[in-house]
């Protein structure tokens, strides 16, 4: 009877410490989640520290980046944030100005025409012409032209012709990155950088950085002397500016994007079927 006792005693001393265990583990998921609520869901600005605690060094690729999800945790108000952000969209000849403005008619988007187009939907147009491997002089001319106008927007976004993304998902994004605008945040898909060799180049097809970078850039003595992948341009270009400044705490962030919401050139889903870009002949 004894030992029963004593059993039945450690048993439930063993359950009482397992469900203390779980409640103070749930509790601490639970207060997780509520502060990402706080400050997701209602779209504050991060203190200093809290954006620290998203920090994290990626060994392989020898940079600092946030891995967040963002998706859904902002109020949907596209229209009410366009004046605090920019996306430009470099288009050629080849490209319907009227088939991207319709699709993208809810979001503050410029197009960027080469010097011998045109047509009326044009909002930008450069003072030279390129081809696919002269991209490069086309970003290098747009950023000048942000450069020597008045920098209005937290947000500065390049996005390619044949992109198709979820608006929720650009939403939160902007919304994010306009939130917290005066850290030096690079959003995009990460390309390989070569073991950390070369600095870390978000694919061109959709980039984004904050308004604390592009004063960067725009206050670096940037140039292009010769033809190249301009998305590799662009992430060289950033890089080098931030170490002449040699400001460790204040250095790049890299912001991934979720490509599962970004669909590049083909959509094929659910009774759609669209296909976008230069392989199209017409």
């Amino acid at each position: 009877m004894g030992l029963a006792i004593m059993v039945f005693i450690i048993v439930m001393s063993t359950l009482r410490i397992n469900q203390h265990g779980y409640i103070k583990n749930f509790k601490k998921e639970l207060d997780s989640d509520l502060i990402w609520d706080e400050y997701e869901n209602f779209g504050r600005t991060l203190t200093s520290k809290e954006f620290s605690s998203l920090r994290i060094y990626n060994q392989k690729k020898k940079a600092i980046f946030i891995d967040i999800d963002v998706y859904r945790k902002h109020p949907f108000r596209l229209n009410e944030i366009r004046d605090n952000y920019q996306i430009y969209m470099p288009i050629s000849r080849n490209e319907s100005i009227e088939w991207t403005k319709n699709l993208n008619s809810d979001i503050n988007l410029s197009v960027v025409c080469d010097k011998n187009d045109n047509r009326i939907g044009c909002d930008i147009r450069t003072h030279r012409n390129y081809d696919y491997k002269t991209l490069n002089y086309k970003t290098f001319d747009i950023i000048k032209t942000i450069c020597k106008n008045p920098r209005k927007h937290k947000v500065y976004m390049k996005m390619d012709f044949d992109i198709f993304i979820d608006k929720q998902y650009i939403n939160d994004v902007l919304s994010f990155m306009i939130n917290n605008h005066k850290k030096r945040i690079y959003f995009g898909d990460p390309m390989a950088n070569y073991n950390g060799k070369r600095k870390v180049a978000m694919n061109g097809k959709l980039y984004a950085i904050t308004d604390t970078l592009m004063n960067d850039l725009c206050n670096c003595k940037i140039k292009t002397t010769r033809p190249g992948l301009e998305d590799y341009w662009f992430g060289r270009v950033l890089h080098k500016c931030l170490d002449k400044k040699k400001d460790k705490q204040n250095s790049i962030v890299l912001f991934r994007s979720n490509e599962k919401l970004i669909i590049h050139k083909k959509l094929i889903e659910n009774s759609v079927k669209l296909q976008v870009g230069r392989e199209i002949q017409t």
